[in-house]
């Protein structure tokens, strides 16, 4: 430890490699050996299902040395140690720590391990790293592995294959990415089976990570690297793991500017490599959720190199395309500004209302049109556990990346409609009122807009089987396993996937129109995300949706 990392030697060293057979099955082979209990017997299809094929389709200002000083007072803060015999706390997130210097603070006392983990789940208790042959270090890592990294295969580019790498490189054990790594794995071992040792390094290389982020950033050739970049976007899956306030969320928004300081700081050389262009794509989508709960436009520093990188990236890419609409979607978000309630708009309202109409046309019609392997199948299956298939229909999709890019889609559209429909409500029926009666231009556009968003929610909803891991989708031989009487431990990757569905979900249940049993569906999916994967945003966002008593007596 202290030794500066020597990151990679050539550039051909920052390729993706594609070691999906025995690269992978090292880590998850070890992972299984460690913490996983004997899986569930799975459960074939349903003879009365129906499976068919789908036949249709103020700007923040950004500086490097603002996070830079964020980060090192948090690393400061919580900073590791090797003396294990005195208690030491998992911190809830970044913010939990009381600052003089104007960061963000929770205002109470760190909580302890027990205190910080949840006793009375069901979860069986996991061995701790005394009773294995394995270091502590080696079940984080193997845990990380098996949950949040997915290889590419035939249109998934796959996510975090850059970690695996990483894993099996020894040198790069000083290197952030490393520590963020044994932090995200272990954080959430800690909440699924209540381990208080796992909690207390979870926190110290929670630590660790920062504090090398913060050598990394001193150094113009360690912030360069790759690897920097991507471990500031690895803790903000720790964030999302610990998250229980507030707080915790712009925590989770403060790691996720972090990493937009560093693209804009690399600037145009991070596109040399396919790792480096690949990073910038993702931490750009973590940049567009994190700009659309503010509901703030991207900022233009960040569109510039979208504007340089576009000239390497395939214009039928459906994730920049969709990133791509999603900004234009911001913009007219922030114009509009839909949970307002007066009328503001009597002069742009139209333009506005032609604009968000022409997007989500464009939109729909890009989707609609997408290469067969890009398309999902539709299974009804009526006698799926309706606790884990919303009304009997459910979505089969390539991987769970095809799946987040349709649901990012979804979500856009249903920004968009919302938009029309505040529009129409707020500013058509005040300024020209006729228009929005029978006969005129925009007659029966509002009904149309609230038949959009429940189509696009039930749609999100039907995802949620495969991202949860009850559907189980094998590429290569285009096998289909229905596991429905898993309850509580899920498969390879699913964390990944509630991760990526979780938001989505939470947007879902705030439509004004839901019925209690919709609401009440997607609130328990969120609290199952939280058994199962430990992470605690999950239950977070479920209270939020508790906490919001205007049920609707829609029940369509």
């Amino acid at each position: 430890m202290g030794r500066t990392c020597s990151g990679y030697r050539e550039d051909s060293s920052l390729v993706f490699r594609n070691e999906t057979s025995s690269t992978m099955s090292r880590p998850r082979r070890r992972a299984r050996e460690l913490s996983e209990p004997p899986a569930a017997p799975e459960t074939p299809l349903s003879p009365y299902s129906d499976t068919r094929d789908r036949s249709e389709t103020q700007e923040p200002t950004i500086h490097l040395s603002s996070y830079h000083a964020h980060s090192q007072y948090l690393a400061t803060a919580a900073e590791p140690t090797t003396n294990h015999s005195s208690p030491v706390s998992l911190p809830r997130s970044a913010s939990a720590f009381p600052s003089s210097k104007g960061l963000m603070t929770s205002g109470r006392p760190t909580r302890s391990p027990a205190e910080l983990l949840d006793q009375s789940s069901s979860t069986p208790q996991l061995p701790s790293p005394a009773s294995t042959s394995g270091t502590i270090a080696d079940v984080g890592i193997a845990h990380f592995m098996e949950n949040f990294v997915v290889s590419g295969s035939g249109p998934s580019p796959g996510f975090c294959d850059y970690a695996i790498a990483a894993y099996n490189d020894r040198r790069t054990d000083d290197c952030a990415i490393y520590a963020a790594v044994q932090a995200v794995g272990l954080a959430a071992l800690a909440n699924k089976s209540g381990g208080v040792v796992y909690a207390r390094e979870a926190q110290a290389q929670y630590g660790n990570a920062l504090t090398k982020i913060n050598a990394a950033l001193l150094d113009p050739g360690e912030a360069n690297r790759d690897s920097t970049v991507l471990a500031i976007i690895v803790l903000g899956l720790y964030e999302t793991i610990t998250c229980v306030d507030d707080e915790s969320i712009a925590a989770w928004s403060k790691h996720v500017d972090g990493a937009a300081n560093l693209l804009v700081h690399r600037g145009t050389s991070q596109f040399e490599t396919s790792i480096g262009l690949e990073i910038f794509k993702v931490a750009v989508a973590h940049l567009l959720v994190s700009y659309s709960r503010l509901q703030l436009p991207l900022p233009p520093r960040i569109r510039l190199l979208r504007m340089e990188a576009s000239r390497l990236i395939k214009a039928t890419d459906p994730l920049w395309a969709l990133c791509s609409a999603h900004i234009e979607v911001l913009d007219l978000n922030s114009q509009v500004d839909p949970d307002r309630k007066d009328p503001f708009l009597e002069k742009d309202w139209a333009r506005f209302l032609l604009r968000a109409l022409e997007l989500d046309g464009r939109i729909e019609g890009y989707f609609a049109n997408l290469d067969t392997k890009w398309q999902y199948k539709i299974v009804i299956d009526p006698s799926a556990e309706p606790s884990m298939v919303f009304r009997g229909k459910l979505h089969i999709y390539h991987d769970i990346w095809v799946a987040k890019v349709w649901n990012g889609m979804r979500s856009c559209r249903m920004i968009l409609n919302d938009i029309i429909r505040a529009l129409l409500d707020r500013e058509c029926s005040t300024w020209n009122a006729k228009e929005a009666g029978p006969g005129g231009t925009y007659a029966g556009l509002y009904e149309k807009s609230i038949a959009t968003m429940r189509t696009l929610r039930d749609d999100l909803l039907a995802s949620a089987p495969q991202m949860l891991g009850h559907v189980y989708h094998e590429a290569t031989t285009s096998t289909t396993i229905f596991n429905y009487k898993c309850t509580t431990k899920p498969p390879s990757g699913a964390a990944l996937g509630a991760f990526f569905i979780q938001w989505h979900l939470y947007l879902a249940g705030t439509l004004p129109f839901n019925s209690p049993e919709t609401k009440a569906w997607i609130i328990d999916r969120l609290h199952h995300i939280r058994v199962t994967t430990g992470m605690k945003k999950a239950q977070y966002l479920a209270e939020r949706l508790e906490k919001d008593a205007l049920f609707s007596s829609d029940v369509q």
